[in-house]
């Protein structure tokens, strides 16, 4: 998409009054005569939106109310840059917004504003805002009724606008916005753009620059200086002197910002095409801190991991940004769990040098790093399902077995995992000697030859390893026939016991996994999900299944592991029968009786809950307990509880 900024001498073709003064942001933004300019001549027409966008704006404009898309969709479009996200601003109150569409959602306290959803696509939709002569102060932080502050400005002490619901006019509304070049106003219906701060000339000269006084502007709403770093990189716009020296001295007031946007804005940056230059940005402005802090030169850390950790974080940005410039999508997942990397192989060679087994001190290192970093961003559970499969296939690429090397690229994952393996390729090839995380540099061709390949090539490759001495065998089968266990597994579905790992039957599949990339355990079956409410306790549901297991561990290194998987997955026990967010049982382990003081198999009390009994069922209805009775025999006894089987989706 070529790039047109014309000279800002546009005929214009509506005159209006001057802009109201930004009263109490501060410096009083520049007066500027709001300009209607015609868009084609900026390159700017309908074709380069979204048509659900442009369809908002005709439903509001027809109801009487004006109605512009906004933002950054307008500035993306004035610098040749295809635009990704639409928003709309309109003089209707979220209320009247939401009346007039059939699929549409009130979002927010803070600033309310409304989601129009289509299809999987969404337009947020905002009121212009007003200024409040008058905010609100809450002292102390002191909470109040949404009653008691409708239709005011909140502000705290220290100016930090905690709600802002003023609505105003379209003049009021630019005064509000963050920087010039984002102040721009685009009209379907006749393709005229808006620019009320002159955001034109701005774009022209690679200014960046904020709409009143950058103390002001960044204490009201601190993520600002967040956006300032992003626009910096993806626009390559020069911050101005006042603007850039603010960031500093208030980079603390994000440690009040909820994390939830933080999350937000940080992931906006890493996911602009521009990210390698916004890190460093982040970096130099004291940022970085309250973000990502594990990305953080550490005067205390070795100079080869500090070299690692630069050159891997270089490559792992760089890769994003070419895939986002190539138009290509990317995992947030996946460039989390790069990100985090280095940080987990040096808690990874601690773990192996405390005498711990190469996949439990890998299980270990990733709790503690997770642990470090939700201390600061949290991470949705969404993401962290996909960075634990990614980390924990990079062994399994590493150690190819005849036995695994088929269940790798069958899993759901190993693209993932291998373009991962890719870059821990280069980053050593890079490094050579000076490197924490030494792999075979052939490995991903390898991978990508056996991947590609038909059985006879797959067949090929490990004889050839096989000859060469590489290919790993397989643990020595011992002559007993091995036991299989059965496992029960739950996870509570209360946001309030396990809200940080959010859907509960995701948190499940994601353990199975961690059972299914154990080299020495093998799932057979695994139940359908069951829903049952808590037998002696109360609180919410619980979502269950038995998965049947063919294993080398005895019962305690299972046990073990079994531990470790609830502790990455947040499991505590503050009280008995508390709620919690994944619980593992041994329920039985083939023909065996245990009875020590931390492992009791069979479960004592497995046949006193429905929610153990279906689901074995299920999958081995011909089982036999220890005890001679059937698990059929066992289910009159627990007919009366509350249970019922659901299909995972």
């Amino acid at each position: 998409m070529a790039k047109i900024l014309p000279s800002s001498k546009k005929t214009v073709t509506q005159e209006v009054v001057p802009a109201k003064p930004t009263h109490k942001r501060g410096k009083q933004a520049k007066k500027h005569l709001p300009s209607r300019f015609d868009g084609k001549a900026f390159g700017v027409t309908n074709q380069g939106f979204d048509p659900n966008a442009i369809e908002v704006t005709k439903v509001l404009q027809q109801a009487g109310y004006e109605a512009y898309i906004v933002g950054g969709a307008v500035r993306d479009l004035l610098l040749g840059i295809k635009p990704k996200d639409f928003d709309v601003a309109t003089s209707a109150t979220p209320e009247q917004v939401r009346d007039l569409f059939r699929r549409a959602r009130l979002i927010g306290r803070r600033f309310q504003i409304v989601h129009v959803y289509f299809g999987r696509d969404v337009i947020e939709v905002t009121t212009f805002r007003g200024q409040s002569d008058d905010a609100v102060v809450l002292a102390n932080h002191r909470k109040t009724h949404l009653k008691n502050v409708a239709g005011d400005a909140v502000q705290d002490e220290g100016g930090r606008l905690l709600r802002d619901n003023v609505w105003g006019t379209l003049e009021e509304d630019a005064n509000r916005r963050d920087f010039t070049i984002n102040a721009f106003y685009y009209d379907p219906s006749n393709e005229q753009l808006i620019d009320l701060h002159d955001g034109i000339s701005d774009l022209k000269t690679k200014s960046l620059r904020l709409i009143g006084d950058p103390v002001v502007r960044y204490t009201e709403d601190p993520v600002r200086m967040l956006r300032a770093v992003r626009l910096m990189a993806k626009t390559a716009c020069k911050i101005e002197k006042g603007c850039l020296e603010s960031i500093p001295q208030l980079a603390p007031q994000l440690a009040q910002v909820s994390t939830a946007r933080l999350f937000d804005e940080s992931l906006k940056l890493l996911l602009s095409g521009h990210a390698l230059e916004g890190v460093d940005h982040l970096a130099k402005l004291g940022l970085l801190p309250y973000l990502l802090p594990i990305l953080q030169e550490n005067p205390k850390k070795s100079i080869a991991f500090e070299l690692y950790k630069k050159s891997f974080i270089t490559h792992i940005l760089q890769a994003t940004d070419q895939r986002l410039q190539a138009d290509l999508s990317v995992s947030p997942g996946f460039l989390l769990a790069g990100l985090l990397w280095p940080s987990l192989c040096e808690k990874n060679l601690y773990w192996l040098k405390q005498g711990e087994a190469p996949l439990s001190a890998l299980q270990i290192a990733i709790q503690d790093v997770i642990s470090e970093q939700q201390h600061h961003l949290p991470i949705p559970a969404r993401l962290l399902g996909t960075m634990r499969e990614i980390w924990l296939l990079q062994p399994r690429l590493e150690k190819r077995t005849v036995k695994t090397v088929h269940r790798v690229v069958e899993s759901p994952r190993y693209r993932a995992a291998y373009d991962f393996l890719w870059i821990r390729a280069d980053v050593s090839r890079a490094l050579n000697h000076d490197n924490i995380d030494p792999i075979n540099p052939s490995l991903p061709e390898w991978w990508d030859d056996f991947a590609n390949g038909d059985d006879q090539k797959r067949m090929d490759l490990i004889d050839s390893l096989k000859n060469s001495g590489q290919m790993v065998s397989a643990p020595k089968k011992r002559r007993r026939r091995r036991p299989k266990p059965m496992q029960q597994n739950d996870a509570s579905g209360s946001s309030e016991s396990g809200a940080n790992l959010g859907n509960c039957a995701q948190t499940i599949q994601d353990a199975c996994v961690c059972f299914a990339q154990h080299p020495a355990i093998d799932i057979e079956e695994q139940s359908s999900f069951y829903i049952s409410e808590p037998l002696f306790a109360l609180g919410p549901a619980y979502i269950n299944n038995v998965i049947k297991v063919n294993t080398e561990l005895t019962p305690h290194q299972l046990l073990k592991f079994c531990q470790q998987i609830e502790t990455q997955f947040g499991r505590e026990r503050p009280y008995i029968n508390a709620p919690r967010t994944l619980d593992i049982d041994i329920i039985l382990y083939d023909d065996l009786r245990v009875n020590d003081i931390d492992l009791c198999i069979p479960h004592p009390r497995m046949t006193e809950r429905a929610f153990v009994l279906l689901p074995l069922l299920e999958i081995a209805p011909c089982v036999v307990l220890p005890s001679g009775l059937k698990v059929s025999d066992c289910l009159p006894g627990v007919a009366t509880q509350n249970i019922r089987k659901e299909t995972a989706d």
